[in-house]
């Protein structure tokens, strides 16, 4: 994944949202009005033991960050951790953990510890300890497990395609899980040097064979959706956090961002392509809204050349 792209480029390909309250339009009921809503992405990639975790939370429907000593703790047959908001939107949250067993069960629960959620502040974590009652989300819980591994097979990495109605054929390994996401990470260049990038995603069936045209992923006159989908953007925002751009940008849920490519001088693009296999998980008692979803991936890279 390229990391030279300038912040400045990066605001006019998706629009950051810091601080903001407003929530996707199409949530489809997931977010409850009442009570805890909870949404959480364990993400297992190919030939990995790491497994990446985000989760964001919401409170009676709106964002909740955690705060008081309120903490997001993952805990497997490895280990144990909390995840963090460092340069995240107030809500969400992310890790990453060594992961031996792939059957095993992730397990988020919202716990209260005033002194383990003070281990990074500047003064010792052993003085002005002032500990405060959990909220009313401390308790809660959701478990996922894995789905079968998914190893692209077909097309090979590195193939460059040069016209918009060319396919893309997929061919993948392993049994299919509950869904399959495809989500592209593009980063296209022109010749007067500009540049942009988006993640956009596609549902497609789990059936070990799939094809998508160019023109799917960069359409030549239409205007480009970004993933709205609450759970189609936890894989956006783990996409990024898998590499290095992270540092310059905050990615939090918003309402999808409309990006116009028609008058783009396209020069190439390299289309970073990844299929996300998952399996739901279980929200535990009291959890009103909200989703979980155990998830393997795989990923190729690809290059448009007109």
């Amino acid at each position: 994944m390229a990391t030279s792209l300038k912040v400045a480029t990066i605001a006019t390909a998706i629009t950051v949202i810091s601080g903001c309250d407003s929530l996707p339009s199409d949530l489809d009921g997931q977010i409850s009005d009442n009570g805890a809503s909870i949404f959480f992405e364990a993400v297992l990639p190919s030939d990995s033991t790491t497994v990446y975790l985000v989760s964001s939370v919401y409170d009676n429907g709106q964002p909740e960050p955690l705060i008081g000593g309120d903490l997001i703790q993952i805990t497997t047959e490895t280990g144990q951790i909390y995840l963090s908001n460092e340069n995240y939107r107030e809500n969400f949250y992310a890790g990453q953990l060594p992961l031996s067993n792939a059957n095993g069960d992730i397990v988020l629960e919202i716990i209260h510890d005033a002194q383990a959620s003070r281990a990074e502040r500047w003064y010792p974590t052993d003085e002005v300890l002032v500990d405060t009652e959990g909220s009313s989300l401390v308790g809660y819980s959701v478990t996922v497990t894995m789905p079968d591994g998914i190893e692209i097979i077909a097309p090979q990495p590195g193939i460059t395609y040069t016209s918009r109605t060319d396919q893309i054929p997929f061919e993948w390994t392993g049994e299919a899980g509950d869904t399959l996401t495809l989500l592209n990470y593009a980063e296209c260049y022109s010749k007067n040097n500009d540049d942009m990038f988006w993640v956009a995603a596609i549902d497609i069936p789990d059936t070990q064979a799939h094809s998508v045209t160019i023109g799917e992923l960069i359409p030549v006159d239409e205007v480009l959706e970004t993933a709205g989908n609450v759970q189609n953007v936890l894989l956006g925002f783990l996409e990024l956090t898998m590499g290095t751009i992270l540092e310059v940008m905050t990615f939090g849920l918003y309402e999808p961002e409309e990006i116009s490519i028609s008058d783009f001088e396209l020069e190439y693009c390299t289309l970073e392509l990844t299929l996300y296999r998952r399996k739901a998980g279980t929200l535990g008692e009291g959890v009103e809204g909200g989703a979980a979803n155990g998830t393997r991936s795989d990923t190729i890279t690809v290059e448009y050349r007109p």
